[in-house]
């Protein structure tokens, strides 16, 4: 079955990480794979995706002053945009509107959740460090993997632990406070 799901994707993700993959787990396809792939990667089961929006939201509520600084900084209005995309808790599936936006959606993952969010794609690999806080923080971070694949769907990746690690996002390098500066040089990013 595994090897399945690595072939079903693999032309998908891109070639310099395929050799790292030990194991992928597929989201269900109905608009709110991205935060099933979350949920995943933090070790629930992929139905806890209402769980985890509504973790990012009370993450945007209790920070709106340094979140609403940053998003409104990038685009004017982009933290209300952010924050509807998040608020989609109904059981059907969600319109476009309210699919996982990146890199924002990752840059709040990292913050809540104090874990490191590695982004893979065909396109640009990013990784994602907490904005606010060192790693003295998160005494017990890991590494959460997503990737993108098919143009319009997330999967929850695990990669060995001598991965690369893709460079940081942009957003995160100019946001970042000092204290967070310290995630960078925990790890060789490529």
């Amino acid at each position: 079955m595994y090897k399945n799901v690595i072939e079903c994707f693999k032309d998908w993700l891109p070639s310099s990480y395929r050799r790292y993959i030990t194991h992928i787990e597929d989201a269900q396809p109905d608009g709110n794979c991205g935060f099933r792939s979350i949920a995943m990667g933090l070790g629930y089961d992929q139905k806890e995706w209402k769980w985890v929006r509504q973790e990012l939201l009370d993450e945007m509520f209790i920070n709106k002053k340094r979140w609403g600084h940053i998003l409104e900084s990038l685009d004017k209005g982009c933290y209300e945009n952010v924050y509807r995309s998040i608020n989609w808790l109904n059981v059907e599936p969600a319109p476009m509107a309210c699919w996982m936006w990146l890199p924002y959606i990752g840059l709040l993952v990292a913050q809540k959740f104090g874990v490191i969010v590695q982004h893979l794609s065909n396109g640009v690999c990013q990784t994602y460090f907490p904005m606010f806080d060192g790693p003295q923080v998160y005494p017990n971070h890991f590494i959460l993997t997503i990737a993108y694949v098919e143009d319009s769907h997330f999967i929850m990746v695990k990669l060995a632990d001598d991965s690369p690690m893709p460079v940081p996002n942009g957003f995160w390098n100019i946001y970042r406070s000092m204290e967070a500066m310290e995630w960078e040089t925990m790890g060789v990013t490529t």
